[in-house]
This record gives C-alpha cells, structure tokens and sequence, in this order.
C-alpha cells in the first residue's frame, strides 16, 4: 500500500469504491476529510502532522486539489509528500485529470499513486444501470434506464444510490419486477431534492424569484455550501450548452431527431418527457443568441465565485439575475445617479 495516493478524474462512484478499499486494507483507522475549496490548512495540516494516539492508522482525503494554484497553497502539501508519515495514508482526490505539476511529481515517485478514473461512455452507462436492475431482478426499459442517466449526476455512486432507491420503490409501492420511464418520473419527481437541473428548469422558464429559492436551497441542504455555488455555474453550463445544441440541430431536423442526436460531442440523447419540456421552455425563452452569451456569462461568473469569498451565494445569485433579465448581455454602459442639493 502506498502512503499517498492521487485520484484523478470524474468518476465520482468508482473513486469512491477505491477509497473504500483502501480503508479496508487499512483496517481500524480514523478518517478526516477535508476540501480545497473551504478553510482546510489548520484541520489538515493538524491531522498530517501528529500521530494518532489511538488507532495505527489514518486515513486523511483531501477532496478537489486542483484548487491549489498558488504558491502559499501548493508548497506546504508537497513538503510533506516528501516525506510522509508512515502511519497516515494520505488520497488527494481531484474531478479534474491533472492538478499542479509539482502535486503530479510528488505523487509520481509512488508505484502505484496515480489512479485515473474516466467518466463511462455513453453505451458503459446504459450497460452499468441495466446490469444493476437485472442483478435485482429488475427489467428496466431502455426508455427508463435513458430517463436515469438524463436525471442523475454522471457518476456510478449517484447511479447506484437512485438505483437502489427505485428498486425498493418498485419493491414497497409498485410491487412489480419491471421499471418504466413513468416509474422513473413520478420518484425523481417526488423523492429527489432540489438541484441544479431543478434550477435550470426555472431558469428555462424565465422565473428569477423561484430561480433563486432554488438556489437557496441547493445551498441550504449542501454538505459545503461554499463549493456547491462554486459548481452550480458550472453544472448549468451543461444544461445550456445541450439547449444550445438543440438551438443549432433544430435549424436542419425536427426537434425530436435533434433530441437524439449529438452537436455536440458529449451530448447525450434526451429521451423523458418532463426533461424534453423544460429545454423546449429554454428555447422559448431564449433565441439561440442569448443561450451563446449565456454561456460566455457562466464561464465568467465561474471566475468569479471562485474568487468570491464569502460572498459566493450572493454572486450566484446575481448570475441568475443577469441570466434572466439582461439574457446573457453585458450592459454598454453604467449610469449612476447623479447626488443633487
């Protein structure tokens, strides 16, 4: 086992099933995480720098290192992957395939300390969900599994917590041993929190006063409040860039061919009825221009937030703002009011 271990990539589920197996390996330890996004240098620094007096081992993750840019950040972490302790198993986690060069280096050293973990092909998908509901005694339609991967975040994990769910649901309230897109529908509808597609499908609709509750709540019901507005731009970035793709496929098809086909190269097929919707709104809300300044929009207040502070919710919820009354579009000028005696 290596005493420092570097996680690379988008695949949140199988980055996961790696951590637990280390800790396996590991056996009775104590666990801390921490997150670049947030005050972690006391907490961490603490665990890395002091032995456990009680157990042999720890296990110390630090989540999405490909925040440390600067100097003051990066310099202190590869001082101590110089010469790490032998009692602490350290796993930096990144959603990113690279982190600063002299992360990557100090890793490097190590046999087996880079792990690369890719986001599953469309088709890998498809397979990972359908094999999920026959090893449950599921038969789950092609439309219903496409419904999943179209609602669900794009990693194993957040696929195998909604499966697992709709197999207890099928088992409790249905009671049959076959899952349709209906069945998908009615338990994301009824069971799944508010999150960011929750968001863009206000945003689609042009309402900014429930655009903005449902950012408050995504934030109110995170873990880490400060890096979910950090990833809520990003994420809606998706959204947009998919309406767009059917803003400039619908130009040469009819709409239900462009919603199976790429523009694109990640794009991915929209197949449930409740998500083909809400895009249908976005296009009536937004001419294919406003959707491209959007975007430009998004990427800037990307910037930003992560620059923020403090005040991160508070440009998010500007963001919104500017998605929906201004449509993208930077002002020309600023006037300010004149102060009169």
């Amino acid at each position: 086992m290596e005493k420092i271990y570097l996680l690379l990539g988008p695949e949140k589920g199988l980055k996961s099933d790696f951590i637990k197996r280390i800790k396996t390996s590991i056996g009775e330890c104590e666990v801390s995480r921490f997150h670049a996004f947030e005050d972690y240098e006391d907490g961490l620094y603490a665990q890395l720098g002091s032995d456990d007096l009680f157990a042999a081992k720890k296990l110390v993750i630090f989540d999405e290192v490909q925040e440390l840019k600067t100097k003051d950040k990066i310099e202190p972490l590869v001082s101590y992957m110089k010469n790490p302790s032998d009692s602490i198993v350290l796993i930096l986690v990144s959603s990113q395939m690279k982190v600063a060069a002299e992360i990557m280096t100090a890793v490097s050293n190590q046999k087996e300390g880079i792990q690369l973990f890719y986001e599953l092909f469309e088709n890998k998908k498809e397979e990972w969900v359908s094999a999920f509901f026959a090893r449950n005694g599921i038969r789950a339609s092609q439309e219903a599994v496409s419904a999943i991967i179209s609602r669900v975040e794009n990693n194993t994990g957040e696929f195998e917590v909604v499966c697992s769910q709709l197999v207890m649901y099928l088992r409790t309230v249905a009671g049959r041993d076959n899952l349709t897109t209906e069945d998908v529908e009615d338990f994301l509808t009824h069971t799944k929190g508010e999150d960011e597609f929750s968001l863009f499908c206000f945003l689609a609709s042009g309402d900014l006063d429930k655009s903005i509750d449902c950012l408050r709540a995504i934030i109110s019901s995170s873990e880490s409040p400060s890096m979910s507005a950090s990833l809520i731009a990003v994420k809606l970035s998706y959204y947009f860039r998919r309406a767009l793709s059917l803003a400039n496929l619908s130009a040469s098809m009819p709409m239900d061919k462009a919603f199976a086909s790429k523009f694109y190269e990640d794009d991915r097929p929209v197949t449930a009825r409740k998500v083909k919707d809400s895009y249908l709104k976005a296009l009536r809300t937004y001419s294919k221009r406003d959707l491209e300044r959007i975007l430009v929009l998004l990427a800037e207040y990307d910037i930003k937030i992560k620059e923020g502070g403090r005040l991160q919710n508070i440009m998010m919820e500007k963001c919104l703002f500017d998605i929906v009354k201004t449509k993208g579009k930077h002002p020309a000028s600023v006037t300010f009011l004149k102060m009169t005696n």
